[in-house]
């Protein structure tokens, strides 16, 4: 018996020995690696000696972006890296590396940056394959089983009989930028009109049907209206406002909006939750509340708060980064069957399924989302029904609706609390303070600029991320720094009691001034996050060294949303 316990324990020793990759990933507290921990392939983490390994091995590096909440991530997973025939290909000829992108937004907006470059667009999971030279070969997205493994065979049997080869047109690159000192607002607004969608609200999609909310551009339209009174501008503006408060991008029955919607009508959305997509949407739909007085505007910002401070709560003063578009099937929480619909509502079936667009049409994987057409208000007119009297019934609605839900499997949530994304919440829940007066607002808002205050006491910085079990070994990034410094002076602002939110922000600037240097340079342009540069026009300690090159802006102006508003706030250029 001794003697059979001694080899079990030798086995499960011998395999802990020689799998140091997996324990690896699964020590590692980002939740995304975690889930990878167990694939075939010999993943490792982002370390800067994988270019040594690749040259000594003769091998190519293949480095796979993603995070927990993205569908594709898991649905290339379980198709590709979980199949033992494609993960003993990847691991015979490739040194592979797997990256978080929460984790590590400096790696990933790289990245993403030079995918964009290289493709004309970028998403995830981003793939990434480069020889030791860190010269890339061929970067892509998902891929189906099939394709994959065609494509990572013959890349490295290429590659074997030739360094050289590329697979990526190295013509298609961005041609080298100089600085243009001078930016026409003009012209970049004639450029924007062309885009914009205006019959559904949006931009116009370029590739996928996908529309984002692209909420840094919007606030920059909303800049432009209310200094230059277009009407073209707030008729496009409203629109998009309401196709999107109304539309199955944004939570009907929970609140909360999604991360983006995968048709022109904002109906079917790609089915994550993020805190960084809501917090700014609050921000928008509380200016434009400001500026139109539409009370569509303002409760659909507050109803995004409650969201977040619902679904996305923890055991301290911050908030969770995400909730996962999967759960048995990606989005299968938040939809319907019809049977289902029929027999949870019963006798208000009729009018849910007009006001929720229960029909044929709509239907997305077998199943209906809820979308609406139409505000409470036009709705009871329609149906000549006494305003009141339908909110009543519409309550009812929602909570039979909010009961088929509770039986069905929740998403799950990555439990890194990011400091960047809550800095933005922070500013958020200002904003809807300094409009409602709600005490609420200002007391979650002091519980996050509390919980900042503390940690910088203690790390004299502010981390990536931090944990609720245990210490945070993140790095700093430039947004932790500068989102956190911006968040903390406009809570000042309002508490101007406490002077420590004011000295703790500027300490934050210096700190960011001080080490920008040693930051890896991230895109100037909005991505997920609003651009640093605009950030950073925001504190007069670094407009003394601001340098920005205006031809992407003046090429890609929907991409520089933040930086526009930051631009023509500041009256930093020629505005003619």
């Amino acid at each position: 018996m001794k003697f059979t316990v001694k080899i079990i324990l030798a086995v499960l020793l011998f395999h802990s020995c020689t799998n140091p990759l997996k324990n690896e990933l699964a020590l590692s507290p980002s939740l995304y690696l975690q889930q990878h921990a167990k694939d075939p392939v010999n993943w490792q983490i982002w370390s800067g000696n994988i270019w040594e390994q690749a040259k000594e091995q003769h091998k190519l590096v293949l480095i796979s972006i993603g995070y927990s909440a993205c569908h594709w991530c898991h649905v290339m997973q379980h198709e590709s890296f979980q199949n033992p025939k494609i993960a003993e290909l990847m691991n015979r000829h490739y040194i592979l590396v797997k990256i978080d992108r929460e984790q590590q937004p400096n790696i990933d907006a790289f990245y993403a940056k030079k995918q964009e470059e290289l493709t004309g667009w970028a998403g995830w999971p981003m793939h990434i394959i480069l020889n030791h030279k860190q010269e890339i070969i061929w970067t892509g997205i998902y891929k189906k089983p099939k394709k994959w493994k065609s494509l990572i065979s013959r890349i490295a049997s290429e590659y074997a009989q030739n360094p050289e080869v590329r697979f990526i047109d190295e013509a298609k690159k961005a041609p080298s930028k100089q600085i243009v000192a001078i930016i026409n607002f003009d012209s970049i607004n004639a450029a924007l009109y062309t885009k914009l969608d205006t019959t559904n609200g949006g931009l116009i999609p370029t590739r996928y049907q996908r529309k984002y909310p692209n909420t840094s551009l919007f606030n920059y339209l909303l800049l432009l209206y209310k200094t230059e009174h277009d009407r073209r501008i707030g008729n496009f503006l409203q629109k998009t406002a309401k196709a999107m408060a109304l539309g199955g991008i944004n939570d009907q029955i929970e609140d909360g909006f999604f991360r983006f919607a995968m048709d022109q009508n904002w109906h079917i959305p790609h089915f994550e939750k993020m805190l960084y997509t809501n917090a700014k949407l609050i921000g928008f739909y509380a200016n434009m509340y400001r500026v139109f007085g539409d009370s569509l505007y303002l409760n659909t910002a507050i109803e995004t708060a409650s969201f977040v401070s619902q679904k996305l709560h923890t055991s301290t003063a911050l908030y969770f980064g995400s909730l996962n578009a999967d759960q048995i099937t990606e989005g299968s929480y938040y939809t319907y069957k019809a049977n289902e619909l029929k027999r949870g509502l019963n006798n208000n079936f009729e009018l849910a399924k007009a006001y929720y667009n229960l029909n044929p049409s709509w239907i997305w994987e077998g199943s209906y989302h809820l979308n609406r057409s139409f505000t409470d208000t036009e709705f009871a007119e329609r149906e000549n029904i006494p305003l009141l009297e339908w909110e009543i019934t519409k309550q009812q609605i929602i909570k039979k609706l909010t009961k088929l839900r509770k039986s069905k499997q929740k998403p799950t949530i990555d439990p890194k609390l990011i400091s960047s994304w809550n800095a933005m919440f922070l500013d958020a829940v200002i904003e809807l303070y300094s409009i409602t007066k709600n005490e609420r607002y200002i007391n979650m808002a002091k519980q996050i600029g509390d919980y900042f205050v503390t940690k910088f006491e203690a790390d004299k910085t502010i981390k990536h991320y931090y944990l609720t079990n245990k210490k945070s070994d993140a790095q700093t990034f430039p947004e932790d720094l500068l989102y956190t410094a911006k968040a903390l002076r406009s809570l000042g602002v309002h508490l101007p009691n406490k002077t420590i939110y004011s000295k703790v922000s500027a300490k934050l600037t210096e700190l960011y001034l001080t080490n920008r240097a040693n930051f890896l340079r991230f895109p100037f342009d909005d991505r997920t996050m609003p651009s640093i540069k605009a950030i950073e026009l925001q504190f007069p300690e670094a407009i003394r060294s601001y340098r920005v090159d205006y031809r992407d802006i003046i090429q890609n102006p929907e991409n520089h949303g933040s930086l526009l508003q930051q631009l023509y706030k500041t009256n930093q250029i020629n505005s003619k």
